[in-house]
């Protein structure tokens, strides 16, 4: 029966997938074509959009979680719910982001660059406004913390990319960079997921023998001012703020 029960939940992954592709493609024509029209402000528009993006992914992750495919839990979420915060994440799935979005109404996101190119992702990535990884690095800096200063929040993870080894993290200075330009509190996120799916080079058909549990713990707000010695040169600040990051979120992990 685990046998039958895990190629259950290949099929399921698999349908999930496609749902989530032309929902998002279903999203994005509707959109353009009930909402684009009418002569608001593009912020206005964004925020619709945003809007949702985060009813939408509310209810895909609950269709998931009603097919078997996963389990979740959350802890102090409504911490993340007020404007204008810098929330960072650890990233061990392909789920994270669409977990985070299903709980925070209104957010901007660092999002990989391969979405604009995607056919099904192209539209409402571009319609909410979100950013691509690849601008230039202090381009995305500027742009990123004028979100944080508008009154936006901004999610982004350190990593880059999916985490390889949830033991051995390697966070880029972008968030760093960023928190530094905008001179913001960062709000950590730690998401432990068990057993592990959906991982960097994973195929989306490897699924564990057990549902996932993902469980997301929003953490109380860092102040920069007090992570590190400010009066450093600002490459500096932004080095070992990356390094003060990467240790406290070592720390929090669960142990192998």
């Amino acid at each position: 029966m685990s046998q039958v029960y895990k190629y259950w939940r290949i099929i399921g992954t698999g349908f999930s997938f496609a749902v989530f592709g032309l929902g998002a493609f279903i999203i994005a024509l509707v959109l353009l074509l009930v909402l684009y029209p009418f002569p608001l402000k593009r912020s206005s528009k964004q925020r619709c959009t945003r809007y949702i993006i985060w009813r939408a992914t509310w209810l895909y992750i609950r269709m998931m979680w009603f097919l078997g495919l996963l389990s979740f839990e959350f802890k102090n979420i409504d911490q993340l719910r007020s404007d204008g915060q810098l929330v960072i994440a650890n990233h061990p799935s392909l789920l994270d982001v669409v977990f985070l979005m299903s709980i925070m109404p209104n957010t901007n996101c660092i999002v990989k660059a391969a979405m604009w190119k995607n056919p099904f992702t192209f539209g409402v990535v571009s319609l909410a406004g979100y950013i691509p990884n690849n601008d230039n690095g202090e381009d995305l800096v500027n742009k990123a913390a004028e979100i944080l200063r508008s009154g936006q929040t901004l999610i982004i993870f350190p990593e880059g990319t999916r985490t390889e080894d949830e033991h051995d993290l390697s966070f880029k200075r972008g968030a760093a960079n960023i928190a530094l330009k905008a001179q913001c509190k960062i709000r950590p996120v730690l998401i432990d997921c068990q057993p592990m799916t959906l991982r960097k080079h994973e195929k989306w058909y490897e699924v564990p023998n057990t549902p996932p549990h993902f469980k997301f713990t929003a953490l109380d707000p860092l102040d920069i001012n007090h992570c590190i010695d400010v009066s450093r040169p600002t490459s500096v600040q932004a080095r070992h703020l990356t390094r003060f990051l990467q240790d406290e979120y070592s720390k929090w992990l669960p142990p192998a």
